[in-house]
C-alpha cells in the first residue's frame, strides 16, 4: 500500500464550495514518468477561469474530480522503470504539456516537433481537460512524464522554477514575432 499526500480536490462545481482538502494515495510513477515532491506551486490565471466557471464546459467529467496546479516546481521522489534523464533528488520543474508521445502514440504534429498542437490530444498536468488527465501540483506530489522534467540550478528558487512554464511562452512568441532592434513592441497584461 502506497503513502497518502494532501490534496485540493475540485469536484467540478462552483467555487468555493467545489473544493475539497482530502487525503489521497501517492501516485506510482509507471514506465517513463517521474513522481516530483511539490516544492511550489503557481496559482495560474487559467485555475481561475476553470474555478469560477467560465471555461468549465471545457472540463469533460469523465476528468473530475481533479486536482488543478499546472505551474509546478520540487524534488524528484521516485522514477519510474527506464528514467535516466533524472534522478531522486534532482530538483526540477515540470514542463505541464504532455503530448501523445508521453503516452506512447506519436501524430503528425509531435514527429514534426510541434507537440503543443499534438493532434490525439494535448494533456496538461493540473489541467483535466487533456484526453489523459494527469493531477496536479495542488497535491503534495506530481506525477510528469520524464521529457516533461527539467532539472533546476541551486541558485534559482522553487517559486520562480514554477513559474518557467510562464516565461517559456514569452520566449516562444518572441521567436515568433522575431523583433529586430528598433522595432516598437506592444505587452499586453
Amino acid at each position: 500500500m502506497r503513502a497518502h499526500m494532501k490534496a485540493v480536490v475540485w469536484d467540478g462545481g462552483d467555487y468555493p464550495d467545489s473544493l475539497s482538502y482530502v487525503d489521497r494515495e501517492v501516485p506510482a510513477p509507471p514506465p517513463g514518468w517521474v513522481l516530483v515532491k511539490v516544492k511550489a506551486v503557481g496559482i495560474c490565471g487559467s485555475d481561475l477561469h476553470v474555478l469560477v466557471g467560465d471555461v468549465k464546459y471545457l472540463v469533460p467529467k469523465k476528468n473530475l474530480p481533479a486536482i488543478l496546479g499546472h505551474e509546478n516546481a520540487g524534488v524528484v521522489a521516485e522514477l519510474g522503470e527506464g528514467v535516466t534523464s533524472v534522478k531522486p533528488g534532482d530538483r526540477v520543474a515540470v514542463e505541464p504539456l504532455h503530448p501523445c508521445t508521453c503516452f506512447g502514440e506519436s501524430c503528425p504534429m509531435c514527429r514534426r516537433g510541434d507537440y503543443h498542437i499534438c493532434v490525439p490530444g494535448l494533456s496538461w498536468v493540473g489541467m483535466p481537460i487533456g484526453r489523459f488527465p494527469i493531477d496536479g501540483g495542488y497535491g503534495e506530489y506530481v506525477l510528469a512524464h520524464e521529457t516533461r522534467v527539467f532539472r533546476i540550478p541551486e541558485n534559482l528558487s522553487f517559486p520562480e522554477a514554477c513559474i518557467l512554464d510562464n516565461l517559456a511562452v514569452e520566449v516562444h512568441a518572441l521567436k515568433i514575432g522575431n523583433p529586430q532592434i528598433g522595432e516598437t513592441l506592444a505587452v499586453l497584461v
